[in-house]
């Protein structure tokens, strides 16, 4: 092959409408628990805010598209200037250069968009870290994977979980047994917005506005009601409806009988009282009755309580993921 040949065998060029097939089949190979459905995919873009920015790239090897690579905005840490960067290239193609160019087009496209910084997610050991170490990225994070075999998960382990909020006056309901209405899903934005500021990640939380949420949950093809598991304060006399004040969520998954876990989370003033052990046995209770084999989670490595809960439940650690960052402002390029 010659010089001009070789360089002529990988390509890039823009993601299209066509490619969604491709992009569930790439999502699946580079990391099966995390496969989407190409509605799911679309629904994501569809729904994207005001103001946020998303674009893919599809790498070409002879011709055949091989890999991709997407560049855009966290919707859970939205900053103008930063941007989330994820990409692969099918294994049996790479070596060729693909990978190189897919990231060599999407820092270009970064930097024209005014990037100040690029993060990805990956696993902590791999040759996904190694390529981008030596483009100048560094770890900033770092968090556990966990992942419960439901044949292994013994409920009555845990029967006294739920017994001991009941002596608190604290019950937890299925989201499926309030009525659906604005109201409800009001409640539901407000608890979330409130449980996950805590939370610890990479960038600082950004709002999630209602109109968003209401997108991404009740219109989304996962969302299961009677997979959300809400925790009720006592009734106080004065209050004619109790407060939620904890909660975790399950999410059927593309990867048959997984079920991935959104958000555990409680109130401040309500944790260290096993509300959250109780919330994740109930929804554990649900997913194997439900028919699912396994249950997948992932928690920050500093959140040292969440992980020793998961530990208690049974969930066997997956090999580390990392968070590597690069800034990219005040580069000389």
């Amino acid at each position: 092959m010659s010089m001009l040949d070789a360089v002529n065998a990988v390509r890039v060029r823009p993601f299209g409408p066509e490619d969604y097939p491709l992009l569930v089949r790439w999502y699946a190979t580079a990391y099966a628990p995390r496969a989407q459905t190409e509605g799911e995919l679309r629904h994501a873009d569809e729904i994207l805010p005001p103001g946020y920015r998303r674009w893919r790239l599809v790498g070409l090897l002879n011709g055949e598209p091989v890999g991709y690579v997407e560049v855009g905005h966290s919707l859970g840490s939205y900053h103008p200037a930063r941007y989330v960067l994820e990409g692969g290239v099918q294994p049996e193609c790479r070596g060729h250069g693909v990978g190189r160019a897919l990231y060599a087009a999407a820092e270009r496209g970064a930097r024209e968009v005014g990037a100040e910084r690029l993060r990805a997610q990956l696993p902590a050991v791999g040759a996904g870290r190694t390529f981008l170490e030596r483009r100048g990225y560094r770890e900033t994070k770092r968090y556990w994977e966990f992942l419960l075999n439901l044949s292994e998960f013994d409920p009555e382990r845990f029967a006294g979980a739920e017994a001991a909020l009941a002596a608190l006056g604290v019950s937890i309901a299925p989201l499926s047994a309030f009525l659906d209405s604005p109201a409800t899903r009001h409640r539901l934005h407000d608890l979330f917005s409130e449980a996950r500021r805590d939370v610890p990640r990479s960038e600082p939380a950004s709002e999630l506005s209602f109109e968003f949420f209401e997108a991404a949950h009740w219109a989304e093809e996962g969302f299961t009601p009677d997979a959300w598991m809400i925790a009720l304060a006592p009734g106080v006399a004065e209050q004619p409806e109790r407060e939620w004040i904890g909660l975790s969520a399950l999410w059927p998954t593309a990867t048959p009988g997984l079920a991935d876990t959104g958000l555990t989370a409680v109130k401040r003033l309500w944790r260290r009282r096993g509300v959250a052990t109780a919330l994740k046995v109930r929804a554990l209770c649900w997913a194997r009755a439900a028919g699912f084999a396994r249950v997948r989670t992932d928690t920050d490595s500093l959140n040292v309580g969440m992980a020793a809960v998961n530990d208690q439940l049974g969930f066997q650690r997956q090999p580390a993921w990392v968070s590597l960052a690069r800034d990219l402002h005040g580069e000389d390029h």
